[in-house]
This record gives structure tokens, sequence and C-alpha cells, in this order.
């Protein structure tokens, strides 16, 4: 099964000209098979948090994170944010619903300077077919600071609890390029500039010249 996910996941960074991604799979783990962890845990790049003091257990076979184990302290939310760098680019996140949440569908939203600016369905994270996990390719998550993983928006109470088995990510202190902004309206002309004029009105704005039409009808009629 781990061996499968491995390959899902480099096949399709491979294919979509991710080569530098880095994919964290959490085999340097020092944690012992099912050492209860505390609820934050550091890897060279990222900050991997049970939200509100939720359990996290560490697991060797496949390797991987456990948030939410203890029924009496859920993980509300996965938050995944960069430990050395400004900015985490996301490109996909590998994991099994191996003791089948509730709510099997969940949502991962990306922040930047407090604003949601990404938001994708993710899950059910278990596949009949194989037998095995699922790695879920992330679009749009570019240069975010804070990534939460929920339960689906439907369900009532967000109850996160599957194997984190891998992250494949970028990091980067260079900020996001913001579009430029449209010129600054300083003159009458700009502010009540007429739009282009017809090639069949021989030059005339065809608004305009249905507007004296009109008024024209109305002068005869009267």
């Amino acid at each position: 099964m781990r061996l499968c996910l491995h390959m899902a996941a480099a096949c399709l960074f491979l294919l979509a000209g991710k080569a530098l991604a880095v994919v964290e799979e959490f085999d340097g783990g020092l944690w012992a098979h099912h050492e209860e962890l505390a609820s934050q845990v550091m890897t060279d790049d990222l900050v991997i948090t049970a939200e509100g003091g939720g359990s996290m257990k560490g697991v060797r076979d496949p390797h991987a994170l456990y948030p939410g184990f203890d029924p009496t302290r859920p993980a509300t939310a996965v938050i995944i944010e960069p430990r050395n760098h400004a900015y985490l680019t996301l490109h996909a996140i590998g994991g099994t619903d191996l003791f089948q949440m509730d709510e099997p569908l969940l949502t991962v939203r990306g922040f930047r300077d407090g604003q949601e600016v990404a938001a994708q369905s993710m899950g059910p994270l278990w596949s009949d077919d194989s037998q095995s996990g699922v790695v879920a390719v992330l679009t749009g998550f570019d240069k975010v600071e804070r990534v939460e993983i929920r339960s689906d928006e439907s369900a009532p109470v967000s109850d996160v609890h599957f194997f984190l088995e891998s992250v494949a990510y970028d990091v980067t202190d260079e900020a996001p390029a913001v579009p430029p902004s449209a010129p600054p309206v300083d003159s009458p002309e700009e502010r009540f500039k007429l739009p282009p004029t017809s090639r069949n009105g021989g030059g005339f704005p065809l608004f305009l010249l249905a507007a004296l039409l009109v008024l024209l009808a109305r002068k005869q009629q009267g």
C-alpha cells in the first residue's frame, strides 16, 4: 500500500512538471510506532497542528501522523504551515482513512494575509478497488501562509482523524506577484470617454445615432 502511494505521487508530479517539489513522507520521525505526540509536530519545513489541542500520534507502519486518534481529544482540523519560510505552495496530500471518518469528505482551504485564497474538496481517503489510501492532487494553493483541513461543510461537527502519509509542497520567501491595477482616471475626457465607434456607423457611435433617431421620431410625432 505504501509503495503504491509513493509511486502514484512520484508519477503525478513528474508528469505535471513538479520535479522540484518536496515530498514529506514522515519517515524521518523519531517516534515509536503508535507513540502519542504533542498536538503540534515540526518537520524540516512544515508545522503540522491538530487544532484546539487535539490528539496526535506517530505511526511507523506506514510512516504517518495520525491526528485526532483519541475521541476524547478530537482534531477539529489539521493545520499545515511553513516552518522556516514565509509561504507554502501545496501540491498534494496523501492519506488513508483507515478507521472511516463519519464524514469521509474533507475541505482544504488556503489562507494568505488572513484571507481565504483557495479551497478544494478532498476524499474519501480510501479506495475500495485498491484497498489503500489516496493521493489527492491540489490546485490553486500557491504561496499560502496557512492550510486548514476540515470536515466537509455539510458536516455538523468537524472531526478529522486520518493517517497523514505525505505532503508534496514547495516553500519560499518570495511574495506572490500582485497584478497591476488600472491607471487612475484624471481628466474629464478619460472619465467620459466614448466607446469605440462601429465600422458600419461611418465613425459615429451607434448608441448616439440610435438616441438621435428616437428623439427625431418623437419630434415628428409631436
